[in-house]
């Protein structure tokens, strides 16, 4: 087998019945790209057995557990990191496309830790869906570049159903375009915690209906049009790991009332807080070094609260260009001196 075979086919999963990668195969047979090396994921010595245990069908294979088909009527469901067949213990480590599909009743579900691959549309249908705890965003532990599978709607799928709304989700790949692809979500999620991995570009673009988002606490960065659009985020704390907040990462969320930057963050992207017309005070403190043009335009409501005692130099001239009240040396004032 030749270099790439499968190159650019980000939402393959390949199953050999082989133990062991034959000598004959190119080493990069399964590479996915060349600039940053991704390669397919391979599951070896194909030994395929199909089970039911309680409401869950799985598939095994070489001592994990792939999730095939949900067939309970729960409200709320958590999936198993393990699960025990015929004396052996297997890793629940994916969930396969449909394995969540029309399940109405269902309003609560918890993916956990261990659980490394979703695939597309595995929780199509769900139309009553109000919370869902998942481990990374997007398709898979692995991604490493955001694409159409680092976004949230990528576990939905693309394809319309009842109870759901059409989104556009952004993502920007290995180019300087924003690419802009169709999902469907469902109308009454509310709630998103996500546990593990890192975030994406655009990976909660214009999920227009979620009020609250828990984020992993080992992320370093809000990327760039994180929660564009999301216009009924009502809270979110960004982790203290967090040293940047990229271009247009709360862009429009317009039901947002307060947000806190922690000490160790560095840069604040252009537009980073555009349109957040709710946003009543933000503290920026010392450690930010750089904003970028119009970061807090159109934010009737805000009075910014800075450490610094001037506006430091990285900061662009532009930076509150629609002259929001600003009150400097914030850490040094007390509370009766504010009000």
């Amino acid at each position: 087998m030749g270099k790439g075979v499968f190159y650019g086919c980000n939402k393959t999963v390949v199953f050999c019945e082989l133990e062991t990668k034959p000598s004959d195969w190119h080493d990069n047979w399964n590479l996915l790209n060349d600039y940053d090396s991704t390669c397919i994921p391979v599951y070896w010595g194909l030994v395929q057995k199909n089970i039911q245990i309680g409401t869950v069908q799985y598939m095994l294979l070489e001592k994990q557990a792939f999730v095939k088909k949900f067939l309970g009527d729960d409200s709320t469901f958590e999936l198993p990191t393990t699960i025990e067949y015929d004396g052996e213990n297997y890793a629940v480590k994916s969930i396969l496309s449909g394995a969540f599909k029309n399940c109405n009743n269902l309003k609560k579900i918890v993916v956990p830790n261990g659980i490394t691959d979703i695939s597309e549309g595995a929780f199509y249908g769900c139309g009553n869906l109000e919370s869902i705890t998942l481990p990374f965003i997007g398709g898979s532990i692995f991604n490493t570049t955001d694409s159409d599978s680092t976004v949230l709607g990528y576990i939905f799928g693309n394809k319309a159903f009842e109870g759901a709304i059409s989104i556009t989700q952004y993502y920007s790949g290995d180019s300087s375009t924003t690419i802009g692809t169709s999902y469907y979500i469902p109308s009454s999620l509310k709630e998103v915690t996500i546990t593990g991995g890192k975030l994406f570009f655009g990976c909660f673009s214009n999920c227009i209906n979620l009020t609250n988002i828990v984020l992993p606490e080992n992320i370093t960065s809000i990327p760039i049009k994180a929660f564009y659009g999301c216009s009924s985020l009502e809270s979110i704390e960004i982790p203290n790991s967090v040293t940047s907040i990229g271009e247009n990462a709360f862009y429009e969320c317009s039901s947002l009332t307060s947000i806190e930057i922690p000490n160790n963050v560095t840069s604040i992207g252009t537009h980073a807080f555009t349109r957040c017309s709710s946003l009543t005070s933000i503290v920026i403190p010392n450690s930010v070094t750089s904003i970028g043009n119009f970061a807090f335009n159109w934010c009737d409501s805000l009075t910014i609260y800075c450490e610094a005692t001037s506006k430091p130099g990285g900061w662009s001239s532009l930076w509150n260009s629609s002259k929001r009240p600003v009150v400097w040396d914030y850490s040094k004032i007390t509370v009766s001196d504010i009000l």
